[in-house]
């Protein structure tokens, strides 16, 4: 079976994308490399269409240069494009999940008159997506909520009903 590169540059660069912003990675490269991808993008967008011109027209010199440029580009146009799939994939997925978990938790209130202290009461923690519950007993209520990435978390107020994002600087 021969070992064909190009084919595993792509492959590497959708899981690394798909994976990366669910690490503590992932700020460090979006602040180290988010900035200047917003001039490289366009750049390697526009050979791309110039590379796709040349080779409908067979001019091999022109079409040489820009089969370079394609070919480092198109891997860093899949990596971003993965890394925003990944994203907006996760993000829904977890929300739909924590929606089902609030659910029960009307449930359980319905049952035993109020919330419960632990969220282990309605729902067992994953070690590898954990949720966030505190219930104030005081007032009796609740925030639920889970973390975007490694930087922003997500939770629901149970009070106030509406959903508010917390980043690093909040």
């Amino acid at each position: 079976m021969k070992f064909n590169k190009k084919i595993s540059l792509i492959i590497v660069s959708i899981l690394i994308g798909l994976l990366l912003p669910h690490t503590e990675l992932y700020l460090i490269v979006v602040l180290i490399l988010g900035f200047s991808l917003i001039i490289i993008i366009p750049l390697f967008l526009i050979g791309f269409v110039i590379y796709l011109i040349s080779e409908i027209e067979n001019k091999t010199k022109l079409s040489t240069i820009l089969k370079v440029i394609f070919q480092v580009g198109f891997p860093i146009i899949l990596f971003i494009s993965s890394i925003v799939f990944s994203e907006i994939g996760v993000e829904n997925y977890n929300r739909n999940k924590v929606e089902k978990i609030i659910i029960k938790l009307e449930d359980y209130k319905i049952e035993n008159h109020s919330y419960p202290d632990k969220i282990e009461s309605i729902y067992k923690q994953s070690a590898f997506w954990k949720i966030n519950y505190t219930f104030n007993s005081k007032s009796k209520n609740y925030r639920i909520g889970y973390y975007r990435n490694s930087f922003v978390r997500i939770e629901y107020d149970n009070e106030t009903k509406l959903w508010n994002s917390y980043g690093w600087n909040d």
